[in-house]
């Protein structure tokens, strides 16, 4: 029994709403409670799971032969 319950129309890719009707039939629950497990389940897991930053390499590039910020001598390097 819900307390609260809204009313909503899903697009659904024809897999997923092919999987979704099979396996409320198999559970012998309504596909409606069957997505609102789903979607409990998801919104659960995406707050408990911290996303990782991927670690980038780095690399010694060395002194620069320039300097970046004067764009004459930026100019002139490109030009060489």
């Amino acid at each position: 029994m819900y307390l609260c319950v809204k009313r909503t129309t899903l697009i659904l890719e024809n897999a997923v709403m092919d999987a979704i009707k099979k396996q409320s039939l198999a559970a012998g629950v309504d596909m409606s409670e069957l997505v609102n497990e789903f979607l409990r389940q998801g919104l659960i897991q995406k707050r408990t799971k911290p996303k990782q930053q991927p670690s980038l390499p780095v690399f010694n590039m060395g002194k620069p032969h320039f300097n970046l910020a004067d764009r004459d001598a930026l100019e002139r390097a490109m030009e060489s």
